[in-house]
């Protein structure tokens, strides 16, 4: 037995080994198999998450949209927050909350859900604290 130089960390490695000890360099072909099974395991892995959330928008980009819906309704630069991501079928729902301090000083809650099907946003619902209206809409898609 001797030792020999591994050709891909350079530290030394009995001549009978099969695998590099500090590497894991397969030494019965010369090439790093765990190297190689790690690349394709991270590729696979990114082509699986693109393919999950190709079309649909970011979180930053539905906060931004709840946040100048609220802002036309003549409300003041909320605090938002991503509360729940919904799939039914195609749809993908972004639900989210938010608060701002009105003219009075009291804090206001506002609720929203992002509709997706998509590359586009296809409906944005806000709900202020004290409407009803769009009160039963969020529990049924968000909770």
């Amino acid at each position: 037995m001797t030792m020999q130089e591994c050709p891909e960390c350079k530290n030394p490695v009995s001549s009978e080994a099969k695998a590099c000890p500090h590497c894991g360099a397969d030494r019965s072909k010369g090439r790093p198999w765990g190297l190689y099974f790690g690349v394709a395991l991270a590729l696979v892995a990114s082509i699986a998450g693109y393919g999950v959330y190709t079309g649909h928008r970011s979180s930053a980009e539905v906060e931004a949209a709840a946040k100048a819906r609220i802002q036309e309704l003549g409300h003041p630069p909320p605090d938002i927050f991503i509360t729940r991501y919904v799939k039914r079928g195609s749809t993908t729902y972004t639900c989210g909350s938010g608060s701002y301090r009105n003219d009075s000083g009291e804090i206001q809650v506002v609720l929203f859900v992002a509709m997706q099907t998509g590359p586009m946003l296809d409906w944005l619902g806000i709900h202020v604290e004290g409407e009803k209206t769009f009160a039963a809409t969020y529990t049924d898609v968000c909770i």
